[in-house]
């Protein structure tokens, strides 16, 4: 008798969520056909960010802009912590711990306004949050805030009655 085995292995892609898995094997011994089948379960894990400012405006440099972070695990999977957020203008502080399935936290972080951001009329910064302690890591959609610059309109009005008075 002659044994023959072969495995189909693809495409393979990964589903947001809790997904099923399953393989069956098929084998024959003698006369007799054999069947078994293995389900096992995955999830894949995710984080969501969203970002918010507390200012609409600044006016000048050295304005003080409040970010909040919402960070929410929207996976199935607690991830490990520490769960940090990279701001490419701002140093975030988030609470230890690790993030339940539908669990969130907030996390904060403040800005200084500057010269250049008056010149450029705006503050624009981009956020990630990150569970790097997960095998593999797990990152978030990026989220983007921009805070125009508003200045102070400085407005003099000047008046000339037309007359022109000689003495």
């Amino acid at each position: 008798a002659v044994d023959t085995a072969s495995c189909i292995v693809g495409p393979v892609t990964a589903i947001a969520g809790s997904n099923p898995n399953t393989a069956t094997a098929n084998g024959t011994y003698g006369a007799t056909t054999v069947t078994d089948t293995s389900t096992a379960t995955y999830s894949t894990n995710t984080l969501t960010l969203v970002k918010s400012v507390l200012q609409t405006s600044f006016n000048a440099a050295g304005v003080t802009l409040n970010y909040e972070y919402g960070v929410t695990n929207t996976g199935l999977v607690t991830l490990t912590g520490p769960i940090t957020v990279t701001d490419d203008k701002a140093t975030v502080t988030c609470p230890a711990g690790n993030l339940a399935p539908g669990a969130s936290i907030l996390c904060t972080a403040t800005y200084l306004t500057s010269a250049t951001d008056v010149t450029n009329g705006q503050v624009t910064n981009i956020a990630t949050a990150h569970a790097l302690a997960n095998a593999p890591p797990v990152s978030s959609n990026t989220a983007t805030k921009t805070v125009p610059y508003f200045g102070v309109i400085d407005l003099a009005v000047t008046k000339d009655d037309g007359v022109t008075k000689l003495e």
